[in-house]
């Protein structure tokens, strides 16, 4: 049994500390150094380090009179080789374009900015309750859609699919299906409706969300998903409405937010749901709520923040460049879905943004630009500042007990070393707390960084070692204390630079059984 008079340092390795992201389901719990307690405004970088995410850059130059938030922000695809434009939502008006917002709303009244936009037939067309369907076409102002046969919907969720527009009706039971290319005939031949009141398998339901996927037409309930396929071979558009049955079912598992649903690297499909974020494509595979989601590692965590917001608010993207789907919930926070990687339970890795928490999001088609709107003007996701503020960084280990043979012992800790990617000068605070403790001990370290390509600083504790061009360094501080378990973290204002965790050790002495 060690002695605590002459025991060795014991050194604990954190090679990628935090590489599989939150967990807050055991967070009282000991966890393995690759899990983060704490993961705030970061990312996982090409180099599957935890790293500072990117600012949000304002793009707007002159923001709009009152500076409202955005409640949608949408990318316009013309049919024709131009340039593609910006619609977005805003103090009951609707706008385009980034750097000037131009006001397109026209004679049209609105009272509310909880639009669901689609591109069909060259136009992007608008929805939301109790309001008309509308239009714009490119040019002018958007208006509202005079139907040539039938009504139009009137509900709260759309869809361009199938060479159609799809709309549920304000009842929240019945999906309506325009005419072939044609968004004014509602009703005849090629249009039509389809009433779900009596289709629920679990019972009453309401829709929620409408989208495709591998050719079939999902339609997501609360708590319910009905798969809707075609009886023939289909049209060649996909689908035919007058062929069209229910193929599948699943119960227990549905949508709760329509702007959760997005398609994922074009093979899988994720949606918000009563038991967190979830993988529609598992949903399928498992027929019955999914034992494994998307947020496991998270998910208490994750839904508390969602009880905090007004029902239809949430809003997600997805960026295939970045890697990144984003879940917000205004006024409470974001969750950064890493989809690159998945981890051995089926989960994705997920961190917390908690600066910034955007009223609407939207991944352009180059797949790399993502905007958010607030304040009366339009954001891009990019260099490394909020608004031209800074933001805080934030790691914290899960608890740690320094591997098998030290971990019924206590530890006296003597040094926390760390290795930093960053490419300027950087204030960074070390912290480390003892036995599921809420007070942590704490040092703070001042750096410079030397492009030059200096290979040995200055500094007591080896200020810059490796350091130069790469701009990693290795920062050491002294530590204090002594107690079972342990948890360490970092944190950093990030300021106009990259900055990303390596590698952390612990140097600790055992003492005497705990």
């Amino acid at each position: 049994m060690p002695s605590q008079g002459n025991a060795p340092l014991q050194p604990l390795q954190l090679v990628g500390p935090g590489f599989y992201g939150l967990n807050k389901q055991a967070s009282s719990s000991i966890l393995p150094a690759q899990w983060a307690g704490e993961a705030q405004n970061v990312v996982f970088d090409d180099a599957s380090r935890l790293a500072a995410r990117k600012g949000w850059l304002v793009v707007t130059v002159s923001p709009l009179a009152g500076t409202p938030a955005f409640g949608q922000i949408f990318e316009y695809k013309p049919t024709a080789p131009t340039v593609n434009k910006v619609i977005s939502a805003a103090n009951n008006k609707l706008y385009v374009g980034t750097t000037a917002l131009a006001d397109i709303t026209g004679t049209l009244t609105i009272t509310a900015n909880n639009w669901k936009f689609v591109n069909f037939n060259g136009n992007v067309y608008g929805l939301q309750a109790a309001h008309p369907l509308i239009v714009y076409t490119g040019t002018g102002n958007f208006t509202a859609v005079v139907p040539a046969s039938g009504t139009v919907p009137a509900g709260n969720e759309l869809l361009s699919a199938f060479g159609r527009l799809w709309g549920v009706d304000s009842d929240k039971q019945t999906l309506k299906y325009s005419f072939l290319l044609d968004a004014t005939n509602w009703t005849g031949v090629g249009a039509g409706s389809i009433n779900f009141t009596n289709v629920w398998p679990g019972g009453a339901d309401e829709i929620t969300a409408v989208t495709s996927f591998n050719n079939r037409l999902i339609i997501f309930g609360k708590r319910h998903i009905l798969f809707l396929g075609d009886t023939t071979t289909g049209s060649v558009l996909g689908l035919n409405p007058s062929n069209t049955i229910v193929t599948d079912m699943i119960p227990g598992i549905g949508c709760v937010e329509r702007d959760s649903v997005q398609t994922i690297a074009g093979d899988d499909m994720c949606f918000l749901s009563h038991a967190g974020v979830q993988s529609l494509s598992r949903a399928i595979q498992e027929r019955s709520p999914p034992k494994h989601d998307l947020s496991r590692n998270i998910r208490d965590y994750m839904l508390s923040s969602y009880t905090g917001i007004t029902a239809g608010t949430a809003r997600s993207c997805y960026s295939p460049r970045n890697g990144l789907y984003l879940l917000s919930f205004p006024g409470q926070k974001v969750f950064a879905f890493d989809t690159r990687i998945k981890l051995d339970d089926e989960s994705w890795r997920v961190t917390e943004w908690n600066n910034t928490i955007p009223t609407s999001l939207c991944a352009l088609e180059d797949g790399i630009t993502i905007y958010q709107g607030s304040g009366g003007q339009i954001f891009q996701y990019s260099g490394y500042q909020d608004n031209l503020l800074t933001y805080r960084m934030v790691y914290q280990s899960g608890w740690l007990d320094l591997g098998q043979d030290a971990s019924n012992y206590l530890k006296i800790l003597k040094r926390i070393s760390a290795v930093i990617f960053f490419q300027s000068g950087a204030s960074l605070l070390f912290k480390w707390a003892f036995d599921f403790s809420t007070t942590f001990n704490s040092f703070t370290r001042t750096t410079t960084f030397d492009a030059s390509g200096g290979e040995w600083g200055l500094g007591e504790w080896g200020l810059m070692e490796w350091g130069g061009q790469t701009g990693l360094q290795t920062l050491r501080v002294p530590g204090l204390g002594t107690g079972q378990y342990i948890k360490v973290g970092v944190e950093v204002d990030v300021n106009s630079s990259v900055l990303a965790i390596q590698q952390l050790e612990l140097y600790a002495k055992t003492g005497r059984l705990a």
